[in-house]
């Protein structure tokens, strides 16, 4: 169990990952929250072991009558709130998007950034979920760590790239006050690529090696090695940024919940 002292009606969250399912459970009372693993067998359906699952957890789920928080791997668009025109969002993500023909879901609108998220839902997933939960508000997977850091953000916090390593994706992104100066993810399953694009991002949004922060989140394979070939290129980097996070909510455990649903269950 996890105090996050957030709200006193908080709500469950659900993220599939390319290889297993995580879940954050409210507690009855308080504001704590219990995170439960599900390992998806290599052989098994999605499908089958998502609605095995939800069936199993469906009381718990339904007894804290909030939505379900859905956080999903995908490919995503932002358009500034002041630019947003419901009537073409669908047009510009699939102009954007070219490599993805999963139905759209209503976009999550982030009002401390001024930025909607055009996202998608593979269908099947989305079948499921209306099936086994009464409400669900989907979040593209990062989605919680962008509003926890922009949150937590001061005057005097040092000038970051972030970096979020899931399911063999890199996430990549700053902030440039209350607005993202950069966001886009990549496919990166081994670590010459992430370090390649880390390098290249840096490089892109003009960071500087001797005064900028790099602070990378999720597991690093290769850690050693990434580690020193990343800090002979930039002065200040974090590689355990989740900490703090974890921290927060009293997670001490040595193989900890992954930092996005952690977040998840402060910011929602």
């Amino acid at each position: 169990m996890q105090p996050t002292g957030n709200t006193s009606h908080p709500s469950p969250v659900i993220r599939i990952g390319a290889a297993d399912i995580h879940l954050a459970l409210p507690e009855a009372v308080g504001s704590s929250y219990t995170y439960i693993h599900h390992p998806m067998s290599a052989d098994g359906d999605v499908r089958q072991q998502l609605t095995h699952i939800l069936s199993q957890h469906a009381g718990d789920i339904a007894n804290t009558h909030q939505p379900l928080h859905v956080l999903i791997d995908s490919p995503y668009l932002f358009i500034p709130a002041s630019e947003y025109v419901a009537d073409e969002a669908e047009e510009l993500y699939r102009y954007a998007v070219t490599d993805n023909d999963d139905p759209t879901v209503p976009p999550l609108y982030m009002p401390m950034l001024s930025t909607y998220v055009l996202f998608s839902v593979p269908k099947d997933i989305q079948e499921i979920l209306q099936q086994q939960a009464p409400t669900v508000k989907y979040l593209p997977m990062a989605a919680p760590l962008w509003q926890y850091i922009i949150s937590t953000n001061t005057y005097q916090s040092p000038t970051t790239l972030h970096a979020y390593i899931h399911d063999n994706i890199l996430e990549v992104f700053a902030f440039n006050g209350t607005r993202f100066r950069f966001a886009n993810r990549f496919t990166a399953i081994n670590p010459n690529d992430i370090l390649y694009y880390i390098l290249y991002v840096w490089e892109q949004t003009g960071m500087q090696a001797e005064q900028d922060t790099l602070a990378i989140y999720g597991d690093m394979p290769n850690e050693e090695w990434l580690s020193d070939r990343l800090r002979s290129f930039l002065r200040h980097v974090n590689t355990h940024a989740e900490e703090t996070l974890l921290q927060s909510c009293g997670i001490t455990s040595p193989t900890p919940p992954p930092a996005d649903i952690v977040a998840a269950t402060i910011i929602e």
